[in-house]
Formats: C-alpha cells, structure tokens, sequence
C-alpha cells in the first residue's frame, strides 16, 4: 500500500489526533504511541477478534501529513513498538520481534556514572577511541568524559549506548 496524503496544512498533533478518530470508528484501539514520525497503534480487528500491531508511518510534504500503514508481517524496520505489547498480541514475524527486543535492550543499556572508567569504541569515534573516565553528566545531552590530562570530549546521550564499561563508579 502507499502513501495517502492529507489535502490541508495543519500540525502533526491534529494529524495524528484525526487518524486515530478515523481508525476507531472502524476499529477498538486499546492502545497508541508517537514516537518521532512514527505512529504505533495497537488494533483490535473487530470482525477477526485479535488484536494486530500496526505501524503508520508520518511524513509531511507542502505542509500537508500523510502516512503510510504497515502491519507487523510486513516488516516494518522500525524498533520504537512499545515492547509491552508483544505480550498481548499473538507472533506474527518473530524475527521482527528479536530485533526489537535487541534495540530495546540497547537503548536500556545503563549510563556510565562519574568517576567510572569507559571504552569508546573507534566505531564510534575513530579520534578518540580508548579508555576514558566519565567526569561529568550532563543529562540529556550526555557525559563528558577525560583522559585525565586534561583532555576533555562529550559523548551525545544518543551514543552512549555503544561505550563500554570498564570499573564500578568510585566511591567515596
């Protein structure tokens, strides 16, 4: 299936807010979730009795939202599903499924706290790529991390989750 566009400008909320008016006059939608443009939604197919995942892809030209539907046995290549919905509907592709749960597993990956030692990998940042200690959170937009002579990076929280860790965190 392709892309069906909206004819009117308007903003990714009301878009949204107006396709999932639009699915529950045809179907029960237990459950929903945006992440960036991506639009998950848990459906219950009335007439089948089981619930499906479907993925609606958001893309926005000359102002106007459109989408683009995939259920989950066509593969979506997209990982963001909320993962507690597996639990509640029937295996359709589990190799999807595996992927899913291994991203999900990335993104859970515990930060490195200050004063614990970190490889970055050269993957990640061929320049800097060895052992360093994390002297800094900086929240939301990461850690900053030393090589205890003075030289100082800032690894984006986004890539935090290919660092490995060395040590516990120090102690006082």
């Amino acid at each position: 299936m392709g892309w069906l566009f909206n004819t009117r400008p308007q903003d990714k909320q009301t878009f949204v807010d107006e396709c999932l008016a639009d699915l529950r006059r045809h179907y029960d939608i237990p459950d929903s979730a945006v992440r960036g443009r991506q639009l998950w939604v848990l459906t219950d197919v009335r007439q089948q009795g089981r619930l499906v995942i479907v993925l609606y892809l958001l893309d926005r030209r000359d102002g106007c939202w459109g989408y683009r539907a995939l259920t989950e046995a066509d593969g979506p290549f997209h990982y963001d599903v909320p993962l507690r919905w597996f639990d509640r509907v029937p295996v359709v592709n589990q190799r999807w499924r595996d992927e899913v749960r291994s991203r999900h597993g990335l993104r859970r990956k515990p930060r490195p706290q200050v004063g614990e030692r970190i490889i970055v990998p050269a993957a990640l940042f061929p320049s800097i790529a060895g052992e360093w200690l994390v002297y800094l959170d900086l929240g939301r937009k990461g850690i900053g991390i030393s090589d205890g002579k003075g030289t100082r990076y800032r690894i984006p929280a986004k890539d935090i989750k290919h660092v490995e860790r060395v040590a516990p965190a120090i102690t006082a």
